[in-house]
């Protein structure tokens, strides 16, 4: 995840149902204070280093939203919906070197 003004890009790596993977991603636009929220986006095709890398087989379809919503600049709620599945998760900056985002 990043944050460029009032817009976030993340993305998300996963499994579904039958443990295939899936990449997801979403910008997500501020939507209120501490929240934004997006199109969530599933991604697939060959891999980058794949030779030949065959670029028409890149895909991407939307297949929800994403919303996040901060408590402070190192936790946040991850609320998204895919597919009729809506969840939430919390998630926690992890800090390299203190002291962290301090909000203002």
């Amino acid at each position: 995840m990043t944050q460029q003004d009032a817009t976030i890009f993340a993305t998300w790596f996963t499994y579904d149902a039958n443990h295939n993977p899936l990449l997801m991603s979403v910008i997500a636009a501020q939507t209120a204070p501490n929240m934004y929220t997006g199109r969530l986006y599933l991604t697939n095709g060959p891999a980058f280093g794949s030779m030949p890398f065959d670029s028409t087989a890149v895909g991407r379809a939307p297949v929800g939203t994403a919303t996040f919503t901060f408590s402070d600049g190192n936790n946040s709620t991850f609320a998204y919906g895919v597919n009729k599945a809506n969840q939430s998760k919390a998630i926690t900056r992890q800090v390299f070197r203190a002291p962290g985002t301090v909000c203002q």
